[in-house]
């Protein structure tokens, strides 16, 4: 009977962490390397294109082994993680030279894709949220944290809701517990999140970690606090668990106490409008549409600010609209103070360009990963800040003045940084150099020694020469004896008794005397000494930065503020926007005059975008029915008119001449069409399932832009489906621009109040046909598909073809189209009764879980309404 081999102590050090962390690749420190044993070596070796050999090659079962360099660890394990790995680092924490028997090694750090620091994997205007959520029954409770800059926010309420915040926040790694509904919400985000987006790494960790006690004993220990009322957690159990156990995640592989989380607050959601995944996707608000055209969002054309921190608040202004004019109008007025001072604010533009992301270097400082280069950076970024202020100063506007009363410049911070380090420090590690002279009295004697140590030898010498009465006296060194005084044989009846004979040589003597000892020490470990010293100057300069960290943040806070307001005011100036006028009482009216679609028109600056008018209105005409053909702009125009409204909604001026606009509760798009096969879903199903959304959450208050609804079916089909679904939206009162190729839909204008028709203008020549890009009153008396297929270069027999059968067509439809709008006609007249809210089956209905139900359980169902009903 064989037995496994005997692991030497080493190798059995390693099985255990790695039996703590089986999910994790383990960079285990050996001397110069970090080491991978085993499957980890293999898959290391592999990813990251290095050699792979073996310890104790030799033996039958030998054990795959792969390293990499310690001092260039971090692009490895980069490149680990960006494959979705977790990367393990243990450490050897101590000198293996002192070590008594094994080195004591510790893991010091676990790095997951939602806790890594690599400013080579970071995106400087993109946040890195690690999310945790924990349900309990139809109640959800979501934590957010930006490991990266501190940000930390909780949120607690219903599953449809946090799952939409999941969407618009995208955290890159999700933790949950590893059980019950949580876990099968985590399945659920994974197709949530699918086509352009790139789905979040899903975790699950143990349960306890979420336990309400132990999460409210963590924070309460984190906070140094009795109570969790001054974070709004205390009647909040649910969301202190989230909150926990994100903490506990972030500690168990962090191994820190995380000092720059402290500014805990919940997601605000009262005065946000609410953004579903259909309306991000189909307003390419993050990223377009086209995963090759990687450059076409709202954002990226957006965005002008100067510093990351700008860019990070932006991305969030975006992600969450305002519904509060108060609020709109605060921005409204710091964006018109600085354009109301071009040469004001460009000095301030240019002075933010010096500033470095404050955020992440000081998270950075805050954790045992920060050192030396983050002080360097944090000393360089502040240095701009009290020009920024007396700039701020100069600003001749209230709303501007009150907004950055506060700013701090951090003067105190700033001038204890350059009190301490030198002005061209040395980054190297573990050479030393960084420390200004005059800090430190023993430094400076070190250096000296460094420096001048010849001259103190010899000086020394000149000392026992005058002593003795030695001239040919003189002080030499050899690596056996170090530093010596040699004494001729002629001059050996003048040595003093404390001089120390060490060598007899032909022509004399070598001496050592206690002085020498002493200098030769000092001058000796000169070197490491002042190296050490530095380290102790510098570990309580961090220490005292991160006393600083509240006040750093604030700042940063402000930075990000003004950033993003002189990014808007270069916007508007730039592209010529206005200030939109806005209203929060109905009846709602939308008049938006020479409209603009910012994204178009930025992405062909040499090519004049055609401007449209948009006029809808509760008091008339607040449903656009928009025909014409394919190409011609109505997808253009609407998503346009939506952009617009969503850039008044986060405080911007918007591309238009004028523009009075409502301020919307919702935004809903229904645009374009695709199947999710990894839901089992056509397009139609995708299109039936975002109308629903819509008509579900619609009000009078909301914007809705429909697209081609109902073409995923039959035309009969969809031309019904698409009537009752404007007939619903008519009786909700909710502004809609609603574009069709079914003309039948135009009957509607002279069947409903409140409804109007509109058409992409053309130029016809013939079989030719010209897109001019307008939208103007009246309807499209054909969809002008052969002449738009003509365009796209099918061949001209099909062309031709396709002319005789629509001929055809036409003459065999004629016949009946007379009769079909009557119908129709007669059909509008005799409106679907909707049955009343009070109806019983209406609670039943909304009871039902469709999610957990079978076929056939569905099917039952049914059959059960069908007789509540009858």
């Amino acid at each position: 009977m064989s037995t496994a081999p005997r692991q030497t102590p080493m190798m059995e050090q390693y099985f255990k962490v790695k039996a703590q962390h089986p999910d994790a690749l383990i960079f285990y420190r050996m001397g110069e390397f970090y080491e991978m044993f085993g499957q980890d070596a293999v898959t290391g070796a592999k990813l990251l294109d290095i050699a792979l050999t073996s310890r104790d090659r030799n033996k039958e079962n030998a054990v795959p082994m792969c390293g990499v360099p310690f001092h260039s660890w971090q692009n490895y394990a980069d490149r680990l993680t960006k494959a979705g790995h977790k990367v393990v680092l243990c450490e050897q924490m101590e000198d293996p030279k002192l070590a008594k028997g094994l080195v004591k090694r510790e893991v010091v750090r676990v790095i997951t894709p939602g806790t890594q620091l690599s400013e080579n994997l970071l995106q400087e205007k993109q946040p890195q949220y690690l999310a945790a959520w924990i349900c309990q029954g139809e109640a959800m409770a979501l934590s957010l944290a930006d490991l990266t800059t501190g940000e930390w926010e909780y949120a607690q309420g219903g599953v449809k809701e946090l799952l939409e915040m999941m969407q618009r926040y995208r955290p890159v790694e999700v933790i949950h517990p590893d059980e019950g509904t949580a876990a099968a919400y985590a399945e659920q985000l994974k197709l949530i999140t699918g086509g352009i987006y790139k789905k979040p790494h899903l975790q699950g960790v143990a349960p306890a970690d979420f336990d309400p006690e132990r999460a409210r004993k963590i924070l309460l220990q984190h906070f140094g606090t009795r109570s969790l009322d001054a974070y709004g957690l205390e009647h909040k159990p649910l969301a202190a668990a989230a909150a926990g156990g994100l903490l506990a995640y972030l500690q168990q592989t962090q191994h820190d106490l995380l000092c720059h989380l402290t500014n805990l607050k919940e997601a605000p959601r009262q005065g946000l409008m609410q953004l579903d995944e259909a309306t991000i996707r189909n307003l390419e608000l993050f990223e377009p549409l086209q995963t090759s055209l990687e450059d076409h969002s709202l954002i990226r054309f957006l965005d002008h600010t100067h510093t990351p921190m700008g860019g990070r608040m932006l991305l969030k202004w975006l992600q969450n609209p305002l519904t509060s004019k108060t609020k709109l109008e605060e921005r409204q007025n710091c964006v018109q103070g600085l354009l109301n001072q071009p040469h004001q604010t460009q000095d301030l533009r240019l002075e933010l360009k010096a500033v470095n992301d404050l955020e992440r270097i000081t998270a950075k400082i805050a954790m045992p990963v920060g050192g030396l280069s983050d002080l360097v950076k944090l000393q360089r970024g502040l240095a701009p800040l009290e020009s920024l202020r007396e700039n701020l100063g100069k600003l001749q506007d209230t709303h501007l003045q009150s907004a950055f009363a506060d700013f701090d410049p951090l003067t105190d911070l700033k001038d204890l940084l350059t009190a301490n380090l030198d002005d061209n420090p040395n980054l190297k590690p573990g050479e030393g150099g960084f420390i200004r002279p005059g800090v430190s009295t023993e430094l400076d004697q070190k250096r000296d020694l460094l420096k001048n140590g010849k001259q103190h030898l010899s000086n020394l010498a000149e000392k026992e020469k005058q002593a003795t009465g030695i001239n040919s006296l003189k002080i030499s060194y050899n690596k056996v004896f170090g530093y010596y005084l040699e004494v001729s044989n002629a001059n050996r009846h003048l040595v003093p008794d404390y001089f120390i004979r060490k060598q007899t040589i032909a022509n004399g003597e070598r001496y050592i005397t206690p002085d020498l000892k002493d200098l030769e020490e000092d001058i000796l470990s000169a070197q490491e000494d002042a190296i050490a010293l530095e380290q102790v100057i510098l570990t309580r300069l961090l220490a005292a930065v991160r006393q600083g960290i509240p006040q750093i943040q604030s700042t940063a806070r402000r930075i990000a503020l003004l950033d993003v307001y002189a990014s808007l005011a270069h916007l508007a100036q730039a592209g010529n926007y206005c200030r939109p006028q806005l209203q929060d009482q109905a009846p709602y009216n939308l008049e938006i005059i020479r409209g603009r679609h910012p994204v178009i028109e930025g992405l062909f600056p040499d090519d004049p975008f055609v401007p449209n008018n948009c006029a809808l209105s509760q008091e008339g005409a607040y449903i656009s029915v928009i025909t014409g053909p394919n190409m011609g702009g109505k997808s253009t125009y609407m998503r346009q008119a939506a952009l617009i409204c969503l850039l008044a909604q986060i405080g911007s001026y918007v591309p238009a001449a004028s523009a009075q606009l409502p301020i919307f509760d919702r935004i809903f798009t229904r645009v374009g069409a695709a199947d999710n096969l990894a839901k089992g879903q056509s397009t139609f199903m995708v299109e039936m399932n975002e109308a629903a959304a819509i008509l579900a959450g619609a009000t009078e208050k909301s914007l809705v832009i429909l697209d081609e609804i109902g073409r995923g079916t039959s035309t009969f089909d969809g031309i019904s489906l698409a009537w009752a679904i404007l007939e619903y939206l008519h009786k909700t009162r909710c502004l809609t621009l609603f574009a069709t190729h079914y003309h039948e839909l135009i009957l509607l204008e002279d069947e409903l109040s409140g409804v109007k028709n509109e058409r992409v203008e053309l130029d016809e020549a013939g079989d030719k046909i010209v897109f001019l890009r307008k939208v103007a009153r009246g309807r499209a008396e054909k969809s002008y598909g052969i002449q738009v297929a003509s365009l796209a270069g099918l061949p001209f027999e099909v062309i031709l073809r396709a002319k005789q059968l629509l001929a055809e067509l036409e003459r065999a439809e004629e016949g009946l189209k007379h009769k079909r709008r009557e119908r129709l006609s007669q059909a509008a007249n005799q409106q679907i009764t909707f049955a009343p809210l009070e109806a019983p089956w209406i609670e039943e209905l909304r009871q039902f879980d469709l999610n957990r139900s079978t076929p056939l359980q569905a099917m039952e169902f049914l059959f059960h309404l069908k007789e509540q009903v009858r």
